[in-house]
């Protein structure tokens, strides 16, 4: 594996090459907290995500990189390339 968790999009770019496919969506954040008389405070937002998908060749599979402000948070495999 070439690319490791915290690495930046100009790292990966250097690494592997530009991504044959790349997606975005909102991944939605819940927070609980609690104000100064205990009542239960409930927050949404969201968290920007992007992915990089690259085909590394037939019989190999996909692999998704999963950046979040603009570092690599998670990769994984996908389907097997034909």
């Amino acid at each position: 594996q070439l690319v490791d968790l915290g690495n930046t999009k100009a790292d990966v770019t250097s690494l592997c090459g530009s991504p044959l496919m790349t997606d975005s969506y909102c991944k939605p954040i819940t927070r609980k907290q609690y104000d100064s008389e205990g009542r239960e405070l409930i927050t949404e937002s969201c968290e920007d995500i992007d992915v990089w998908s690259y085909n590394q060749g037939t019989g190999t599979f996909w692999k998704h990189v999963y950046f979040a402000q603009g570092r690599v948070v998670d990769i994984q495999s996908g389907e097997r390339v034909r």
